[in-house]
């Protein structure tokens, strides 16, 4: 393992944060998927990768899974967190381990093309700071989570000035000194998008391939999408309604990494 582990330490180009929760059926199909095309596209781009997966506490086998994959694979390293506390401290945890020069967020349901990430690093070579990767086609989304999408960008808009045009989605690249910025981040439930838009920030957007099938995951529920909404009027609220209820709090604890 110490031996794997040597091959990759070196200047790592790019840093894949995957978080992940209740994955253990489809995960090592997942990540083994994305490995043999992250390789292959080694042939013909000079770039340098690691997987970072982050174990949001799951009921079920998937830190098992996840500590199998670091032993086959010397990119992938992972975390188990010590308490459930949500994809977007997950995210937030992985790009705190992140070694990489760009630093990329994806989901963990085969939804996005790992093989789209170069298009997201060239507009970053061309400036940008972050950039999305928005899906070509419009998905056929649940109506619940249309609203609670469109609920959420206008509340960003109104809050952190997001611009209009710009469409946000978990699949993002971010420059070092953009996810470093990122990875200071104190609030106890954060937003990975809301905290990238409180400073000036240069966003671009490219389309993206979405595949239509993409591991089911549990969908949307409308307790959790209130909840949501929620903490950004809250921790990124500027009033005094806001600042009486915002807490700051400790990075989630992690229970253990591997590789």
């Amino acid at each position: 393992m110490n031996g794997h582990r040597e091959i990759v330490q070196r200047s790592i180009s790019l840093s894949l944060v995957i978080p992940t929760y209740g994955r253990g059926a489809s995960l090592s199909e997942t990540i083994t998927e994305m490995i043999g095309l992250l390789r292959a596209q080694r042939e013909t781009v000079d770039i340098s990768f690691e997987i970072i997966l982050v174990d949001d506490a799951s009921p079920d086998d998937t830190s098992a899974v996840l500590r199998n994959l670091c032993a086959r694979y010397p990119e992938v390293r992972g975390a188990v967190l010590a308490a459930n506390c949500g994809q977007q401290n997950a995210t937030l945890a992985g790009i705190r381990m992140a070694e990489g020069t760009w630093v990329v967020t994806m989901d963990d349901d085969r939804k996005n093309d790992v093989r789209d990430i170069p298009r997201l690093l060239a507009e970053l070579a061309a400036g940008c700071d972050v950039v999305y990767g928005v899906p070509a086609v419009e998905s056929q989304a649940r109506m619940l989570r249309r609203f609670g999408t469109r609920v959420k960008e206008h509340l960003l808009r109104r809050i952190c000035g997001k611009p209009s045009e710009i469409r946000l989605t978990s699949f993002r690249a971010m420059n070092r000194r953009t996810a470093d910025r990122v990875s200071r981040e104190t609030r106890s439930k954060a937003y990975v998008s809301a905290t990238l838009l409180l400073e000036p920030v240069r966003i671009g957007q490219v389309p993206v391939w979405e595949s239509p099938d993409a591991v089911s995951a549990s969908g949307y529920k409308l307790p959790a999408l209130v909840a949501q909404l929620w903490h950004i009027a809250v921790q990124y609220g500027r009033g005094p309604f806001a600042r009486l209820f915002r807490k700051q709090g400790e990075p989630c604890p992690i229970k253990e990494t591997f590789g």
